[in-house]
């Protein structure tokens, strides 16, 4: 059994109550920014498990209410239920669906000034989720317009102006521009920027990968974790291995 833990003091993770449970570091007091951005990428699934450890974290040392943008539109229970089971009170779990948005994508209404206007009814000062965010690039595409990074990026602004943290779940990689998995589908491209965007302007990223070659008894995955560069904060950044656990996420070192 791994008994490797990260350091309590690390960048973006503290050790909380002396036990493996991981809280997010609050940035100094800088009365120019009171918010936080958190960047999460992971394609493969893992991502839920992240999310949901950091969301209860967050609401549980803030004591406040969560709201969880499903940027897909599928309108589940199931973070609700998750996050109860990880203490917090379905009372403070608010959820927001899209699909209306969504449908409505095929006019010339601009899709990211609808998701905004919904949201903003109920994200002041909460913490804030946006699930899938990258779902809406390609939905909000028209007859005259490709693929908008820009007005994607002006979108996650304007959100983190809103809520108190706001984390942005994106399952496009950390990396722009053609690749081979991408070669040249112009919204896997488009993703991939604005992942990258997002990242420039978040005060912590975390890059979620399953273990190729399946899941070990002892290890998940490896998580890359970072922050720092600005609102002076010390850069910080390093790569680990973790265990889902039924009670959550245990990181060590490699």
């Amino acid at each position: 059994m791994l008994t490797r833990k990260l350091v309590p003091d690390f960048g973006i993770f503290e050790q909380h109550g002396g036990g493996n449970g991981l809280v997010l570091q609050q940035a100094p007091e800088d009365s120019s920014n009171n918010h936080s951005l958190v960047l999460v990428t992971a394609g493969d699934g893992t991502e839920a498990v992240w999310l949901d450890a950091l969301v209860a974290s967050a609401a549980q040392n803030t004591h406040t209410r969560i709201v969880i943008v499903d940027c897909c539109g599928s309108g589940t229970d199931h973070d609700a239920r998750v996050l109860q089971r990880l203490g917090v009170p379905s009372s403070y779990v608010v959820r927001v669906s899209l699909s209306q948005v969504l449908l409505g994508a095929n006019r010339e209404e601009d899709v990211y000034a609808s998701a905004l206007k919904e949201i903003s009814t109920v994200a002041k000062g909460a913490v804030l989720v946006l699930r899938n965010a990258d779902f809406l690039i390609p939905m909000a595409v028209t007859q005259n317009s490709g693929p908008d990074v820009a007005r994607f990026l002006w979108f996650v602004r304007k959100v983190g102006v809103l809520a108190h943290t706001v984390y942005v779940h994106m399952r496009a990689p950390l990396s722009s521009g053609i690749s081979p998995e991408t070669g040249h589908d112009r919204y896997a491209v488009a993703a991939k920027c604005a992942a990258t965007g997002v990242a420039h302007v978040a005060q912590a990223v975390v890059s979620v990968r399953a273990l190729g070659t399946g899941r070990a008894a002892d290890v998940t995955g490896t998580v890359t974790i970072g922050r720092g560069g600005g609102s002076g904060v010390k850069v910080a950044t390093g790569t680990y291995q973790y265990l889902v656990t039924h009670d959550g996420v245990k990181i060590f070192y490699l």
